[in-house]
């Protein structure tokens, strides 16, 4: 089972996280739209709809979420913003995984495999350049049936 050490994180790494996660995309969204983007796409994850067991990575991704649907209502349609919420990916961070939460999503998803990275970003290139305006303020989920909804 999973092992919860959210009480064990040091301040400075709990702010580290909610700065890179959630204030430095929502200043980002910020001096994006002022600088005249029409479109933005916001990384977040699977863990912040899942209840995942990292606390804070999970909280701040489910704020990112919930940032991505404020901002589509504040724009009124003037900017279009959304989301991509992967599953785990084959990148470095996948490292940081420990192998037995590893082992047992793959075990959760159709293939039985990570996503690639060119998988995601072909999503969020979709959704940046050739979606529907009307796609907006949503969270476009790539976990391979892993998290269905």
């Amino acid at each position: 089972m999973y092992s919860l050490h959210y009480d064990a994180y040091p301040q400075e790494k709990v702010d580290s996280m909610l700065k890179l996660n959630l204030e430095a995309p929502i200043k980002l969204i910020e001096c994006c739209v002022k600088a005249g983007a029409t479109r933005v796409v916001n990384n977040a994850s699977i863990a912040g709809q899942i209840g995942h067991p990292d606390v804070w990575y999970g909280a701040t991704k489910a704020g990112l979420i919930n940032a991505t649907k404020s901002f589509a209502k504040i724009f009124e349609g003037s900017v279009v913003i959304n989301a991509v919420s992967a599953s785990p990916v084959e990148t470095d961070m996948l490292e940081t995984i420990p192998l037995a939460r590893r082992e047992a999503f793959l075990k959760t998803v159709v293939t039985g495999r990570f996503a690639k990275a060119n998988e995601v970003a072909k999503v969020m290139l979709w959704l940046a350049t050739e979606s529907p305006e009307y796609i907006n303020g949503t969270t476009i989920d790539v976990n391979n049936g892993s998290y269905m909804r």
